[in-house]
Formats: structure tokens, C-alpha cells, sequence
């Protein structure tokens, strides 16, 4: 789970159950910590590139984003230069990428992306 942050605004995806999400992904064999992980889904998910210095541990919860599941949720922030927004593109997972205000987020939110996007822009 990665609160990404370009000039201030905050880069949330659109899912197929219609709500909006942070990026985030499972560890795949070839990742050695959770900031390979980080760095992977990122590009895979999005295109943006970002270095592991850049990554910032922000917190974590248990999460159940559909009945009868059960995630553990560990949130790290990255800080981006608007330039680097360029590189922005979708993939399969979601329907929609865009960056929302942090006073501003959409509905359809779930409150503990909220909590996190709090956590990382204080």
C-alpha cells in the first residue's frame, strides 16, 4: 500500500467495485523487502519509477476490503516530482488513475486509506 505524492496531491485508482484505492500489491519471489515490492507495483501498476531511499514507512492495519477476508495492510509513503506524473499510466487492475487533493478525496474511500493519506501529508 503506497500514499504516492505529487505537488501535494495524492494519486488514488479507481477499482471494478467502484471505489477508490491506494496502489498496492503482494510480494512476488524476485522481491527482496517490502521496498522491492513497493518499488514493483509501482511501475508494474502505474509506470512511475522510484528508488527505495524515497520510501517512507507510514503504518498499518488489518483490513477486510470484501466480507469474509482478511489483509494485513502495511503503508509506506513516496513523494514524487509533478514531472515524473508523465509517466503515469493505467493497467488492468483498475479503471482510473488520478491525483485528489488531500482535503478533497472522493467518496467511495475506504476510512482506513483515509487514515493513511492523513498519516502522509502531515
Amino acid at each position: 500500500m503506497v500514499v504516492v505524492i505529487a505537488d501535494g496531491a495524492v494519486l488514488l485508482c479507481l477499482n471494478n467495485r467502484d471505489e477508490w484505492e491506494l496502489r498496492g500489491g503482494w510480494p512476488e519471489l524476485g522481491d527482496h523487502s517490502l521496498a522491492d515490492t513497493v518499488t514493483r507495483e509501482l511501475r508494474e501498476e502505474t509506470g512511475l519509477t522510484v528508488v527505495h531511499a524515497d520510501i517512507d514507512l507510514i503504518d498499518f492495519e488489518l483490513f477486510s476490503p470484501v466480507a469474509g477476508t482478511l489483509v494485513a495492510l502495511v503503508c509506506y509513503r513516496v513523494t514524487v516530482s509533478p514531472g515524473s506524473i508523465a509517466e503515469l499510466r493505467g493497467s488492468d487492475e483498475h479503471v482510473e488513475l488520478r491525483f485528489f487533493s488531500a482535503d478533497a478525496l472522493p467518496p467511495h474511500l475506504p476510512a482506513v486509506y483515509r487514515r493513511f493519506i492523513n498519516a502522509a501529508v502531515r
